[in-house]
């Protein structure tokens, strides 16, 4: 289940009653065992996947639970879905998105992408406050998860679209091998995590989703370089660590050697 806290002019829900309704959600649909949905208000959305109960909602709007109230759209659906690995890439399994991160997440398939411009003017975005992973951390300019059987590239391009708005061509891989484990707030990244660059017209309009980027900014290279290595500008982990590997290949981005596509995880070969 998700609330969309963004929502304007919708009815307010406390928490008690917000919980009340995903309990007689949940016995709905499970007598009913099907997808169609009823006994919500006009204009929500229902979905059901009998594996896939989800809650996330902005801990900061909870601090006076259950008193606080949840303003916005109740979707209730099925989630994205993330391939799990073993220690050689090997896909092992798949699980929801939004249950296997914790404070013991597996190792999972994932990217990250930095997208310029031909002045070399980098995009950075900040994470939406109210993900449950890194909540306004500042990051590269996009991260996501090739879904199971999607090639590296698509996910690129759909969730580029999907999160600002706009449409990938010239995509390049460059760190193929790159992988990590960070933590915060007790939830944890473990991904292998291939690197990829792309470039777009310096006037291409960014349309940010308002659930997954709270902001953004275009830089120059060089200076998120400076910034993050002394600290002036602080970044997600795996952002702090890609951009140390990136400048070792050299000031210019555009002459950044192709990274070798045998090296990506098994899964992805």
């Amino acid at each position: 289940f998700a609330v969309d806290m963004r929502g304007q002019g919708r009815e307010q829900f406390t928490c008690q009653h917000l919980l009340v309704s995903i309990s007689n959600e949940i016995d709905l649909r499970r007598r009913e065992n099907q997808g169609s949905a009823v006994g919500l208000p006009e204009g929500d959305e229902i979905g059901w996947h009998p594996q896939s109960i989800w809650f996330h909602s902005n801990p900061r709007a909870c601090k006076n639970v259950p008193q606080c109230h949840l303003g916005g759209r109740l979707r209730v659906g099925v989630t994205e879905q993330v391939v799990l690995l073993d220690s050689s890439g090997v896909a092992i399994g798949v699980a929801d998105k939004y249950l296997v991160h914790d404070d013991s997440t597996p190792l999972h398939l994932a990217f990250s992408c930095y997208i310029f411009t031909a002045d070399r003017q980098v995009l950075v975005t900040q994470r939406s406050l109210s993900k449950g992973t890194f909540p306004g951390v500042w990051t590269n300019s996009a991260c996501g998860h090739p879904a199971p059987g999607e090639s590296l590239e698509g996910a690129v391009r759909r969730r580029t679209r999907d999160e600002l708005g706009i449409g990938l061509t010239d995509i390049r891989l460059i760190l193929p091998d790159f992988s990590y484990v960070a933590e915060m707030n007790g939830i944890v990244e473990n991904e292998m995590c291939p690197v990829l660059m792309a470039v777009i017209e310096a006037e291409t309009p960014i349309a940010t989703t308002p659930l997954e980027v709270e902001d953004h900014r275009w830089l120059p290279w060089v200076k998120l370089v400076d910034d993050v290595r002394s600290s002036i500008f602080e970044v997600s982990p795996w952002c702090a660590t890609q951009i140390g590997i990136l400048a070792e290949l050299g000031a210019d981005p555009f002459k950044w050697p192709t990274g070798d596509s045998a090296l990506l995880p098994a899964t992805l070969r």
